[in-house]
């Protein structure tokens, strides 16, 4: 077995990493067979340097289960004095609402946010938030939003069909140029830091399939992933104090110019583009920074020609 053991569950959210393995195949193959991918439950082995749990955050929001087997091999780890990327205990730092809450602590602007674990007190008080604003899940990603602007569409919103709902503040952060709103992502892979892409909407939900496409827009997004993120030293402290190896923060900048920190994704979905092939060398430099870190933090040489990949 390879000396980086990766560890997944048998099926949910299985193959969200497979680009990782993949690329090293087609760009570094020498580098495959230190990986060990296997599923969950599992014996960490001998040989191992690093321990990888390849599972969406936070594991204990979909498998208490899953949740204490990975635990289990941590204290394994800690008691051999193996690292562990993402301890699967420091996932909901990551949170909607914790993370806001650190990011805030560093001096970061977040918007204001409530957990919403009494629905009537939540249609009285509206957890003490201005509007708009918005509902939405607190533990999952890509969770339906919604939308309130007032007090009586807040008082409509499906409360029950929530696991976990949280309330967000809705801050206007759209371009005062062209009145779009434009999401950033900062991929922090340990201390190497990645400018990974530009989306662009007319929607302040600003996800793939609402981005608008087009010659400003890629000169924009070739223009960030060609450089390091100016807010690279600040996004660095926010990982480090949600005490978490990786972590995808997306971002928007209000109208001083400063970052306006939505959330921390610390599985972040990694993905080749067709129509967005243009800007396709951001993720090879996004991967080859994933391989990096764990290479570095297995205590294993890296090749200088990742560091050509990865450095800018």
């Amino acid at each position: 077995m390879g000396p980086i053991r990766i560890v997944r569950h048998a099926s949910y959210q299985k193959r969200l990493f497979d680009v990782i393995p993949a690329w090293i195949g087609n760009n570094l193959p020498h580098l495959s067979e230190l990986l060990s991918i296997r599923e969950l439950p599992c014996e960490l082995g001998a040989g191992a340097r690093l321990l990888v749990p390849w599972l969406q955050d936070p594991v204990e929001a979909w498998s208490r289960e899953t949740y204490d087997l990975v635990m289990a091999l941590q204290a394994e780890c800690d008691a051999t004095g193996i690292p562990v990327v993402n301890r699967v205990d420091r996932l909901a730092n990551a949170g909607k609402a914790r993370g806001s809450e650190i990011a805030a602590s560093l001096g970061l602007r977040s918007p204001r946010m409530s957990l919403i674990t009494d629905a009537a007190a939540f249609r009285r008080d509206f957890g003490g938030l201005a509007f708009p604003l918005f509902v939405r899940e607190d533990w999952e990603h890509g969770s339906v939003i919604h939308q309130a602007d007032t007090p009586e569409a807040a008082r409509l919103v499906p409360l029950e069909r929530y696991r976990r709902p949280v309330a967000v503040e809705l801050i206007d952060v759209r371009d005062p140029r062209d009145g779009l709103f434009h999401k950033y992502r900062y991929f922090a892979c340990g201390e190497t830091g990645v400018s990974g892409h530009v989306q662009v909407s007319k929607s302040w939900i600003t996800r793939g399939n609402k981005r608008i496409t087009n010659e400003q827009t890629q000169a924009e997004e070739l223009a960030y992933v060609g450089n390091p993120d100016p807010f690279h030293t600040r996004f660095q402290a926010l990982r480090k104090a949600m005490g978490l190896d990786m972590i995808a923060v997306d971002y928007g900048l209000d109208a001083q110019g400063e970052p306006v920190v939505w959330e921390a994704n610390p599985y972040p979905h990694i993905q080749f583009g067709t129509y967005t092939a243009y800007r396709n060398r951001a993720v090879h430099r996004t991967v080859a920074g994933v391989v990096r870190m764990y290479l570095r933090m297995a205590g294993l040489p890296v090749p200088p020609e990742l560091d050509g990949v990865v450095d800018y």
